[in-house]
């Protein structure tokens, strides 16, 4: 252990000083999302040449002309660098869904019959993972079994082909049990079915039993053993757990770590290069990308009052999305604040977003969490809004989101019972922040949720009642009304009183919000004991005693989840 330390050390230093080269006997891959290969296809070629890169796996979009991947690929061949198209999703496990799968390998056979030697997909590689299904939890035997099938159809169907196929799979499937085996290990099969496969091994530092190194001894003893060559895939993604991610120390440490690797791996006959996750997490520390274009949104819209709802589940939008849209149509929904999973790419909100807007639905991007109050979390805010903006610009008109809300709760913190004004005006300089930046050349509408009970908290340096201000600053505000009545003392129209009242005062429409999870300790907050016919008879009433109100728009309800499966 301790000589292995000491080269890697030693060769480190090595890489820092002099740079990283790779082997002329490897190769280097780097992945890039269909977003970015629309509208940055220049700056990727350039991080291509700068990070040595000898294969570019370029997710497709099967929409895009033949001319637009031709001239891309024409480029890419005269730096030296090959493209593969690369396909996959969590779905392609299922046998549901295998006419996905054979009509990605049809596409790009097709494509390549189209266009010259010099502008066609050197390969494809499939990256399905199908652990990411629900199924996964319930029944792993038979998603294991259905994703084999989906291979060996993919497999099968680009058989005849001169195309290279090629696959990416994690680090752990070497503990799984392919089925209809005598035991063979799943990553076996898999490694065989391929000319060639990266193994993710998501990890920040090569030694100790949780290094990259460790990880993958199996597989390249496997691959070794049936002849195929293995790439190492590593990535740069900030997925909030740091050991998996290079995101904390940087592209220059992530290569040093790569040449590394290549002293290490390379005693393996079928180590044959490495990869990583993606140009999309890179291209900024290249200082690669094109001047960010002014926004063109849409101008601002005159809509109906609002029936909304609140959906917390990312994965909803990506797996149930269709689902959703029925529901809504069912319950006259026209307006959602969806929670965003930023490591997906734009794709995969982009389809169900335009289909809300074609039903007439608006939908805004939503985040939020606590402990975003703090200014030193602030980067996150701002994370979201970055994501927003740039996948508004890569988009459709069609498919954009015309605003971004947050729901920032920092009264359940420690902190707010040890210093509430320290907490409070971090939150409201946040806030700022928040409002400026999603402003700033975009005409993205800022909201946020508001709790009800800030009607005598003052906001710190402000001047006014911090529920005031909120109401003031932003665009919008929903106000979490929850009670389950509407009139009388302690309902909704009695806790959301001054907050209307401000609202008119300062000409900014506001929303009321109602709940249908389940309190067990506090019945009267939620719409849970009473039902959905309850909570809409209330709903009407709402609407009828505030439609004279010059500002108020609408209620939402929290949440989709707990609406979906309420009492009738």
């Amino acid at each position: 252990m301790r000589k292995s330390f000491y080269l890697f050390l030693l060769t480190g230093v090595a890489f820092i000083l002099l740079g990283f080269k790779h082997s002329p006997d490897t190769d280097h891959a780097m992945y890039v999302h269909k977003e970015q290969l629309a509208g940055e296809s220049d700056q990727v070629l350039k991080a291509a040449v700068d990070q040595q890169v000898t294969l570019l796996y370029v997710e497709l979009d099967q929409t895009e002309s033949d001319s637009f991947y031709q001239s891309f690929i024409e480029q890419a061949s005269e730096k030296g660098i090959d493209v593969y198209a690369w396909g996959g999703n969590p779905s392609w496990g299922l046998t549901t869904h295998q006419d996905a799968v054979t009509e990605f390998a049809d596409w790009v056979k097709s494509y390549n019959s189209r266009s010259g030697q010099t502008s066609s997909f050197k390969g494809v590689n499939i990256d399905i993972k199908a652990y990411h299904l629900p199924e996964w939890d319930v029944n792993q035997e038979r998603v294991l079994q259905e994703w084999k099938k989906n291979i060996e159809a993919f497999t099968a169907e680009v058989k005849e082909s001169e195309l290279e196929v090629t696959a990416t799979i994690p680090f752990w499937l070497d503990v799984l049990e392919t089925p209809g085996s005598d035991g063979k290990p799943f990553h076996e099969w898999m490694i065989h079915q391929f000319d060639q496969t990266t193994i993710l091994a998501f990890r920040e530092t090569l030694e100790g039993d949780n290094g990259i190194m460790s990880l993958i001894e199996t597989e390249l003893e496997t691959a070794d053993e049936l002849g195929r060559p293995l790439l190492i895939g590593v990535t740069m993604e900030d997925t909030g757990l740091d050991y998996v991610s290079f995101a904390e120390e940087g592209i220059a440490d992530m290569n040093m770590h790569l040449g590394v690797l290549e002293e290490h791996a390379g005693d393996y006959s079928s180590y044959s290069g490495t990869a990583f996750q993606s140009y999309q997490y890179v291209k900024d520390q290249l200082n690669l990308n094109p001047e960010e274009p002014i926004d063109s949104g849409e101008s601002e819209e005159a809509h109906e009052s609002v029936r909304g709802t609140y959906i917390w589940e990312a994965e909803r939008l990506i797996q149930e999305g269709d689902d959703i849209l029925a529901f809504a149509k069912e319950q006259d929904i026209n307006f959602i604040y969806a929670r965003l999973d930023l490591r997906e790419p734009y794709s995969s909100y982009s389809g169900f977003v335009q289909k809300a807007r074609e039903a007439g639905i608006e939908v805004h991007a939503m985040g939020g969490h606590p402990t975003w109050a703090k200014e030193s979390e602030r980067f996150r805010i701002k994370k979201l809004i970055d994501y927003v903006k740039a996948y508004n610009q890569q988009v459709s008109a069609s498919s954009t989101f015309q605003g971004i809300h947050l729901d920032i709760e920092p009264y359940v913190l420690d902190e707010w019972d040890q210093d509430k004004e320290n907490l409070l005006s971090q939150w409201i300089s946040n806030l700022e922040f928040y409002v400026e930046e999603t402003r700033l050349n975009s005409n993205l509408e800022a909201s946020m949720d508001l709790a009800m009970w800030f009607d005598e908290e003052p906001a710190p340096g402000k001047g006014m009642p911090f529920n005031r201000w909120v109401i003031e600053t932003m665009d919008h505000t929903s106000v979490m009304a929850f009670r389950d009545f509407t009139e009388g003392a302690g309902g909704i129209m009695y806790m959301a009183e001054e907050e209307l009242q401000h609202a008119a005062e300062l000409n900014k429409e506001i929303l009321l919000s109602v709940e249908m999870k389940e309190n067990p300790y506090v019945n009267h907050i939620s719409f849970y004991e009473e039902g959905a016919a309850y909570m809409e008879q209330e709903i009407d009433q709402l609407n009828t005693n505030l439609k004279d109100h010059p500002t108020y728009n609408g209620t939402l309800v929290h949440s989709y989840k707990y609406w979906t499966t309420a009492k009738p």
